[in-house]
């Protein structure tokens, strides 16, 4: 039980504060939507993904602090983008 409550608090999260986040709360988002998607269930908050993935495209291409100055989400962000289809290079 305490699993399905965290997994909808993760999902309340993605789904609130809009589609405008600063560059480190996009990389904790980023760690949720990896969570998400091995657990096979981000099909349900898709929009919300999609928009995030929008903006973390944005810092990828202006080379943002926030995910290039971690090596682990530098390289979840690069792997969910190309999985979405992102034109990423590493």
């Amino acid at each position: 039980m305490e699993s399905l409550h965290r997994l909808h608090s993760l999902v309340q999260v993605l789904k609130s504060r809009g589609q405008s986040v600063e560059p480190a709360e996009s990389v904790e988002r980023l760690k949720w939507v990896d969570t998400l998607q091995r657990l096979g269930v981000d099909r349900y908050v898709q929009p919300e993904i999609d928009a995030l993935l929008r903006n973390v495209y944005r810092s990828w291409q202006q080379k943002e602090e926030g995910i290039f100055g971690d090596p682990g989400c530098l390289a979840m962000a690069f792997r969910i983008l190309r999985m979405k289809g992102y034109n990423v290079k590493p």
